[in-house]
């Protein structure tokens, strides 16, 4: 017996840039992060280091942990997001959990 799968998700355009600007900040997508619809409707994340789709809920799981302990409020401190954009960043955590 597995896991139960995350439920597929697709990210609104707005949703989609706030994930790429944060990613791009903490440099994952040089790494091993491309956040990417899939052709079956759904976004997730390909991991470029071990060539394989892993699950959005997964992938923004890693994303979070590569902030090095900062909270969403750092966002704004650091002028990563506008306030607009981190509400963007905490509904999307809301709705796929």
């Amino acid at each position: 017996m597995g896991r139960k799968p995350y439920k597929k998700i697709h990210l609104s355009d707005e949703e989609f840039k706030v994930v790429n600007k944060i990613a791009h900040w903490t440099r994952v997508d040089e790494s091993w992060f491309y956040l990417n619809d899939k052709n079956d409707g759904t976004t997730a994340v390909w991991d470029m280091e071990k060539n394989y789709w892993v699950s959005l809920q997964f992938g923004l799981k890693l994303l979070r942990e590569s902030f090095g302990g900062q909270e969403d409020d750092d966002f704004i401190k650091e002028k990563v997001l506008k306030r607009k954009e981190l509400k963007v960043w905490q509904n999307l955590w809301k709705r796929i959990w």
